[in-house]
């Protein structure tokens, strides 16, 4: 286990600033300071550069901070193998995914997963895509599940499926009886999007810019539920992926229609994890189930 003062330094690191990390461990914002100095007075060297807006790595806090958390690694990836020599039989995979894949990927994969590893646990984190991310570049979760738009850093693609943004609506929409819609038939419609700066957001706001066309969103939200029971509504609809709302258009609630414009299809969902780390056999485990899920959702 790791001592006190790096446990906090950890702390810092992780939430960017001496005040969230006191927040998060609910201790007293010196005590923390007092057990960093301590630490830089340990290693005769500035670890953290304190700013207004919380603090900065020195090359030597940034040297430590990695090395603490490959040590972590390591002893989650020992004691995996661990259990893995008894079959599996206990586990914890920790996941930060983006909403939407909460209602059409996870539980079923979850499900399939129980049935032949009983004892393996889960911790599901709902984030926004940029902050999914982050936890997997920082080595703060398993894996990650969001949209992905461009290439980042620090992080590499699992597996991945495409995302389509359609334009969903009920079945007795006016909108409902043309096949192939474009962003300019929406214009007159009251229409719900995600909140920025979701990467669905961002490609549609594009969209409309290099268009030249202007709407003025009736509904934004980061809840997919509420994104739902919008389009639910008479004359409403919501330009989402259709893999969303997957449950209700194949019910017969809700119908998709391709939006024409080639961007709105340029964007995937994808299973990111950190560059550089070996998942534990649990998660390894995992990702195999959910490749196949990936593999199985290609284009409708």
């Amino acid at each position: 286990m790791l001592k006190t003062s790096m446990r906090y330094f950890q702390s810092v690191v992780q939430h960017g600033s001496i005040r969230a990390a006191s927040e998060a461990l609910l201790i007293n914002q010196s005590a923390i300071s007092r057990q960093i100095q301590s630490l830089e007075d340990e290693y005769e060297v500035s670890l953290l550069e304190r700013h207004a807006r919380g603090i900065r790595l020195t090359p030597a806090g940034e040297l430590l901070f990695n090395t603490l958390r490959e040590m972590e690694f390591a002893a989650e990836r020992a004691k995996s193998e661990i259990n893995a020599l008894q079959g599996l039989k206990r586990g914890h995979i920790k996941i930060h995914t983006i909403e939407s894949m909460i209602h059409h990927v996870l539980p079923s994969v979850i499900e399939k997963f129980h049935d032949q590893f009983p004892g393996v646990n889960f911790e599901i984190i709902l984030a926004g895509s940029d902050a999914v991310v982050t936890a997997v570049r920082n080595g703060e979760t398993d894996f990650g599940l969001t949209f992905v738009t461009h290439a980042t850093h620090g992080v590499q693609t699992y597996c991945k499926m495409d995302c389509r943004l359609s334009a969903i609506m009920r079945p007795d929409h006016p909108l409902a009886s043309v096949r192939h819609l474009s962003v300019s038939n929406l214009v007159t419609w009251p229409v719900g999007l995600a909140t920025r700066p979701t990467g669905t957001r961002q490609i549609f706001d594009d969209v409309c810019r290099n268009r030249g066309i202007e709407i003025v969103p009736k509904l934004e939200t980061n809840s997919v539920e509420l994104l739902h029971q919008f389009a639910l509504m008479e004359d409403a609809v919501v330009v989402t992926s259709d893999r969303v709302f997957y449950s209700s258009i194949k019910a017969g609630k809700l119908v998709s229609r391709i939006l024409a414009e080639a961007e709105l299809n340029s964007g995937h969902f994808e299973v990111l994890t950190m560059v550089g780390r070996k998942p534990t056999v649990a998660a390894e485990r995992f990702l195999l189930f959910l490749a196949r899920t990936f593999d199985r959702s290609g284009p409708d």
